[in-house]
């Protein structure tokens, strides 16, 4: 209800499924379309936790550990994670588009400079082409643990403009000036 009343935007907790997710996406237009709001003006949002690696169970189980030290219950991983090889994390992540995200902050939670590196050359390209609309509007706002965010650069194009063909280390030291806060 605070976001109808006050809120420019809302981004749904990285600790939350996507199916409960697009639940409080459902309610959250409902209240927006009671309150005489185009739910269409609301910025909606994700913070997804990501593994990107050939490896589905190591990097399962790489997630269970992080979860099970920073929320204390392993289990939120099969939850509430996104994690393979590419073509696993673009399925995962067009779901959470078609629950409602119309922008992805995109968290690797180990190997940060590495997942980087990988969302770069594997996901980030790929991305317009998921979920409904197929990059209608669709944006990466950040990838957490190395402080790039989008610039307002417009749409999919502004992080991926950052993201194609830097490496990790160079991405360290981008300034931001201007950062979407929802």
């Amino acid at each position: 209800r605070r976001t109808v009343e006050m809120g420019d935007g809302f981004m749904g907790a990285g600790s939350v499924g996507t199916e409960t997710f697009a639940d409080e996406v459902k309610r959250l237009h409902g209240l927006l379309a009671d309150a005489g709001r185009d739910p269409a003006g609301l910025p909606v949002g994700k913070r997804v936790y990501i593994a990107l690696d050939r490896n589905r169970d190591r990097a399962r189980r790489r997630l269970e550990e992080w979860f099970g030290a920073f929320y204390g219950r392993s289990e939120l991983a099969s939850q509430a994670a996104v994690w393979g090889d590419a073509p696993e994390c673009l399925e995962a992540l067009g779901q959470v588009t078609a629950a409602g995200a119309r922008l992805l902050l995109l968290n690797p939670v180990f190997d940060e400079a590495d997942q980087l590196e990988r969302i770069a050359a594997d996901i980030a390209p790929r991305l317009g082409r998921i979920g409904p609309g197929a990059g209608a509007g669709l944006r990466v706002v950040g990838v957490l643990g190395l402080g790039l965010v989008d610039r307002g650069l417009g749409g999919l194009g502004g992080a991926d403009q950052l993201l194609r063909g830097a490496r990790a280390d160079q991405l360290h030291e981008l300034q931001v000036d201007q950062m979407d806060v929802c």
